[in-house]
């Protein structure tokens, strides 16, 4: 249901109708045929038209089924995303690492930076696949995820994201209800960094002023 919902948004979003009128189930072509399939036909499509995913939100809340025994699914999503869309980085934002090892195990070509509050945690993801752990110092609440753009922020600050990126973002939140909801999101930097009004990252300011500084000796 995941990848039909984001399937779905995306051709709503160039107008190109909806996964119903596209992959019709009248037609036996597609059935029993996985939703991956339907995204990748999507990716294309979307390559096609001079089209580029910027931002993608989608989230998984319920109280039945239990999501745990979905977790294959969860990571098969983040994957085909990852495969067809032009992310450049992943951000697990994370308190104990299981979102980390998760992603780790599908072995993405993309660098994944694993954020906890944990600075113990933070330092024992590296010992995953492509995973590089960033302890930030900040609370996270189970009653909101304003901490995720403050994360986003400190790792653009410390240079560890850049105006290029193209991020897959994946956490946890507890809305209201207090129901569990797992969430993947996808934000261009620059577009985060001109809305939100962030300053310029501090490691590429001190390699700025580095360079003035060897200009001057010379």
């Amino acid at each position: 249901m995941l990848l039909h919902a984001i399937v779905d948004a995306l051709l709503g979003a160039i107008k190109a109708g909806d996964i119903g009128r596209r992959y019709p189930d009248t037609d036996m072509r597609y059935a029993g045929v996985s939703s991956r399939v339907f995204l990748k036909g999507c990716a294309e499509l979307l390559r096609q038209r001079g089209w580029e995913v910027i931002n993608l939100d989608a989230t998984v809340l319920l109280q039945a089924p239990k999501i745990a025994p979905q977790t294959a699914a969860m990571e098969d999503a983040i994957a085909l995303i990852c495969r067809n869309l032009a992310v450049t980085k992943i951000v697990a934002v994370t308190i104990s690492g299981y979102a980390a090892r998760m992603i780790s195990a599908r072995r993405p070509s993309q660098p994944i930076l694993a954020v906890s509050n944990d600075a113990m945690a933070a330092r024992s993801f590296n010992l995953f696949a492509g995973v590089e752990g960033v302890h930030i110092d900040i609370p996270f609440p189970r009653d909101s995820t304003d901490h995720v753009v403050r994360c986003l922020k400190e790792l653009w600050h410390r240079g560890l994201v850049v105006g290029d990126d193209l991020v897959l973002l994946s956490l946890v939140g507890y809305p209201r209800s207090g129901n569990r909801m797992n969430v993947i999101q996808t934000h261009h930097i620059s577009d985060l960094a001109d809305t939100l009004g962030w300053d310029t990252p501090r490691a590429a300011h001190r390699q700025d002023l580095s360079l003035v500084d060897n200009s001057q000796g010379r």
